[in-house]
């Protein structure tokens, strides 16, 4: 009973969540505006909501309920009017008998208590909730009923009526208009319009999180999304392709900007509303949830004469917010230029002790990289980015791509090149990007800088050498970005073919390892003691499980062997041609190698060729980058002969096991048209074609072999070890 008479401010005291200091400040504040306390110390950041319910739960012996979570009772919400629940700021969540549980978010109101048993002739039983989850509840359990029954009663199924989505007054503009008010009133972030096969979905995204807020007959998608279409000036008749545009709205008075996507599916559009609000509320860098330890590094950070950070995260993480909270500290302590390049602009920065000048990407500048080559020459302090994506370690398509947007920028190359060393997580390419940049600013070129570096492979180096002479770097980096990443594709979806029949037949042999060396031997030994003569398959099981218990060390260190000689032949010229044959000879999945090989040569000397590459370096380039010496020599002899005055299609039509009919073919007409680089980009893509179908018979094929193989290696130990007993039961029942 004492905890419940204990003041507000002596409990947080308590709890350590306020400073003496803190309270007395905020008792000041209260006396001036008369706000409650509790009010007070949220809206300065010293406490969140979630910390004064836990406070007032204590001090007034009230129970606290998650509105979120709970599942209101329909009975009780018929008790209390929409009007009266958004006046008293209550929610009825539960009827049991005579007795109604009420969310309230001052649960000691007594006038608004007995109001609500007079009302409802009900005894009331309040229960404590935070006031923005019980606004958000409010809406969702009332509201758009009303403006839903009234649309059902107008609007026939799969009609559509040009009146009906454009006038002002009519139920489904105002069911739209309602539905986006309830998002920005919620904080919603996103609106996704989901078909589903027999009805539409719509749901908010807040705080990151999908909730799913109303569900519709299937019949009203195509009046909802033409309306929505109708809004954003996008076109109602275009049902087959994706569609981008904007909506402005007043919500409040406050003027949202709307961007808006559609997307076509297998049960119709889908079409996701992102809300802007420029004029929302900026967080406040120390209310974010960071740790004292984290906060002091990210305010280190920012106080930084130089450097970059990135932040990253998925879809409603809070990259933005973060990322405004940090531009507001800034302009709230320091006097320094600040530039922001975003896509799109969703909060709002005033001048104050800085200069924070926003741009948004589409309407302010062309592109990211305009952009940024503007904002350099502005005498920044600052850049800001809410654009680039997180950057992965061991992958040279973001790479590529970003040395590109940067040079492409105006940046000046020892700047990128310490920018890029920054921006990977990767420390070996970290460092080796530094090593570069030191190179290049004491005057060597970029590709001599990037040959120093066993980290690059000689293609990726040569090419970067070819952009920087002809003036075309950032081309030929996207060039590469793009090569890259269909190497990647193809190179999974070779090892896929691979991964499974491996898997399975390892599986086999650690299973009949395990049946041979432990089970094997117990039953021998019963055997032994009963005398039972053992049949031939049984004895030949019995000899290898012998053999595998007394000679194991024997075969371990011939696989060793094996190992090593293997990794020695692979070293010489003789080895490195055999494997290479053998690689090819492989039933079925040699004739995979060699497609993948081919598209990779094809797709290789494409993109060496359309980069000016002499045609003799090319060759050279690419039998070294195919990974098979048999390609490797062929193309070296290629090399000879066009050297001695040949044309490419006649050297490698001598190799007709290696280069099929067609690639000689395709060759020779790019060579005869001038249009070398299309025809070589063509055939990979038809060989890539053709690896993807040949994985995905494979995979349909090996899965029944190799489960029967499974079961033949396995099943014949376990029947051998069987059959003595098989053979004693017959002699027990003669």
């Amino acid at each position: 009973m004492v905890m419940k008479h204990k003041r507000l401010g002596d409990l947080l005291l308590e709890a350590g969540l306020i400073t003496s200091e803190q309270l007395a400040h905020a008792l000041a504040e209260q006396k001036k505006t008369g706000e409650r306390l509790g009010e007070i110390l949220v809206g300065q950041g010293l406490i969140t909501e979630q910390e004064l319910l836990e406070m007032f739960e204590l001090q007034l012996g009230i129970p606290r309920v998650e509105l979120d979570r709970f599942s209101i009772d329909p009975d009780a919400l018929e008790l209390v009017p929409e009007d009266v629940a958004r006046r008293y700021r209550v929610l009825p969540i539960r009827l049991e008998e005579n007795r109604l549980t009420v969310a309230m978010a001052d649960p000691v109101d007594f006038f608004i208590i007995d109001h609500l048993a007079m009302f409802t002739k009900k005894q009331i039983e309040p229960v404590l909730a935070g006031k923005r989850e019980l606004a958000r509840a409010i809406d969702r359990c009332y509201g758009l009923e009303e403006s839903v029954a009234e649309v059902l009663r107008n609007v026939q199924p799969e009609e559509i009526d040009l009146q009906e989505v454009s006038a002002d007054d009519a139920p489904v503009v105002r069911l739209v208009n309602q539905l986006i008010e309830q998002a920005a009133d919620q904080r919603a972030s996103d609106i996704h319009f989901d078909p589903q096969q027999n009805e539409l979905v719509v749901r908010f995204r807040i705080d990151g999180v999908l909730h799913t807020k109303m569900r519709f007959p299937k019949h009203l998608r195509p009046i909802l999304t033409a309306r929505l279409k109708i809004m954003a000036n996008l076109d109602i008749a275009e049902r087959r392709l994706p569609q981008d545009g904007r909506i402005q709205m007043a919500v409040r008075a406050r003027a949202i900007d709307i961007r808006v996507a559609v997307l076509p599916t297998i049960f119709g559009e889908k079409v996701v509303l992102r809300l802007l609000d420029p004029q929302q509320t900026l967080t406040r860098l120390e209310i974010l949830g960071f740790s004292e330890t984290n906060y002091d590094a990210f305010v280190r950070m920012i106080e930084a004469a130089n450097g970059m950070g990135l932040v990253t995260g998925p879809t409603g993480s809070g990259k933005t917010t973060t990322l405004a909270a940090m531009v507001d500290e800034i302009n709230r302590t320091m006097a320094k230029h600040v530039i922001t390049l975003e896509d799109p602009i969703e909060y709002l920065h005033s001048h104050r002790k800085s200069i924070v000048d926003q741009r948004e990407i589409g309407l302010d500048t062309a592109s990211f990289a305009a952009g940024l080559h503007a904002a350099l020459r502005e005498d920044p302090d600052i850049i800001g980015v809410a654009l680039l994506g997180r950057v992965r370690q061991k992958d040279f398509v973001p790479f590529c791509r970003q040395f590109a947007a940067l040079v492409r920028s105006g940046v000046p190359l020892v700047q990128t090149l310490a920018l890029l060393a920054e921006q990977t997580g990767n420390k070996r390419l970290r460092q080796a990007l530094l090593q570069v940049s030191a190179l290049v600013q004491e005057g060597e070129s970029l590709q001599d800088a990037f040959g120093q570096q066993r980290l690059f492979p000689e293609m990726f180096v040569r090419l970067l050498g070819v952009g920087e002479f002809s003036g075309q770097l950032p081309v030929v980096l996207e060039r590469l970005a793009d090569f890259y990443e269909k190497e990647q594709r193809l190179r999974q979806k070779v090892v896929s073919a691979f991964v499974y029949p491996a898997t399975v037949l390892l599986a086999a042999v650690v299973v009949s390892l395990y049946l041979l060396v432990s089970v094997v031997p117990t039953f021998v030994q019963a055997f032994e003691q009963q005398g039972i003569p053992l049949p031939l398959p049984t004895r030949i099981t019995v000899a290898v499980s012998q053999f595998l218990l007394d000679f194991w060390y024997l075969l371990l260190l011939l696989t060793v062997l094996l190992g090593v000689m293997g990794a020695y032949l692979r070293r010489t010229p003789q080895g490195k041609q055999w494997f290479g044959r053998l690689r090819l000879a492989v039933p079925i999945f040699g004739a995979l190698e060699k497609k993948n090989i081919l598209a990779r040569f094809a797709r290789t000397l494409a993109l060496l060729v359309s980069s000016a590459v002499p045609i003799l370096e090319a060759l050279r380039l690419v039998g070294k980058s195919l990974g098979n010496d048999l390609y490797r020599r062929s193309l070296d002899e290629a090399v000879q002969g066009l050297s001695e005055g040949e044309r490419i299609y006649a050297t490698l039509e001598r190799k007709r096991k290696l280069f099929p009919l067609m690639v000689t073919q395709m060759i020779a007409i790019g060579e005869e048209a001038g249009k070398l680089d299309f025809m070589l980009d063509k055939l990979a893509d038809f060989y890539e074609q053709e690896v993807q179908t040949m994985t995905s018979r494979l995979h349909a094929l090996m899965e029944p072999v190799l489960i029967m193989i499974l079961a033949v290696v396995v099943g014949g130990i376990i029947v051998s070890v069987y059959m003595p007993m098989f053979i004693m039961m017959d002699a027990i029942g003669q």
